[in-house]
């Protein structure tokens, strides 16, 4: 029987399905374990236990059952992100959502405000310039201070809130992305291709270039135990 199993990606976290023959979904995910995977975004990893979310077996009258939660239709745009006067920082996102109603398909947005009270910004600015005068920055050092400042967020937000402190913190312009690229090298057995992750580093114009970015942050603050267990409102696209 064929399983869909539900995996995320160490890289980005975003969560996608691979479909496996198995007997029941506890095997299923046993099969997921030590394969390499591709995600939506082209990153490429191994598949290890943590990574596997949950499995299920894929029936005939599953197929037909409509979904009725709403759904993000594509990812969260940020509209705006800017750092007022008397010191807030105000991000606002839009969010496309759709929902099946009887036999035809509803779309509408969503518009939320997000506002960064000035004693909490200037908290996180203290932050930021005291590490700085040990070592350069980067955009984990801002995603880890937002945590420390305000507890939770939602990573689209704390990608707007570091856009809008731009002028102080330049650093936050830069990303870096990881792009899969195939390369041939000569063994004993002849030759063979392999995949390696590429980094190549580009100053953004857009506060939504920034969000990919923070989530790599947060997974490798995770990864490596800065922080445990991390209060991240999920945005599906």
């Amino acid at each position: 029987m064929k399983h869909s199993v539900e995996v995320y990606c160490p890289f980005c976290l975003r969560r996608f399905q691979v479909v496996v023959d198995a007997e029941n979904p506890a095997e299923a995910k046993k099969k997921v374990v030590g394969l390499e995977l591709t995600c939506p975004q082209g990153h490429v990893f191994k598949a290890e236990e943590y990574n596997v979310i949950v499995a299920y077996p894929i029936r005939e009258e599953a197929v037909k059952v409509e979904i009725e939660k709403p759904t993000i239709a594509r990812p969260v745009e940020i509209v705006r992100a800017e750092r007022l006067p008397n010191g807030d920082v105000v991000v606002t996102i839009k969010v496309k959502r759709r929902k099946r109603v009887g036999d035809r398909m509803v779309e509408w947005e969503e518009t939320q405000t997000f506002t960064h009270p000035a004693s909490d910004v200037q908290r996180f600015i203290d932050l930021l310039n005291r590490l700085k005068r040990e070592r350069k920055l980067s955009i984990v050092d801002g995603v880890l201070a937002y945590f420390i400042v305000f507890t939770y967020g939602r990573k689209s937000v704390i990608a707007g809130f570091l856009w809008a402190l731009r002028d102080i913190f330049p650093e936050f312009q830069k990303t870096v992305e990881r792009v899969p690229e195939k390369v041939t090298y000569k063994t004993l057995r002849g030759y063979e291709e392999k995949t390696i992750i590429k980094e190549t580093r580009k100053k953004v114009s857009d506060p939504n270039e920034l969000t990919g970015t923070v989530v790599e942050a947060i997974s490798r603050l995770v990864r490596e135990g800065i922080i445990s267990r991390v209060k991240l409102k999920e945005e599906k696209s």
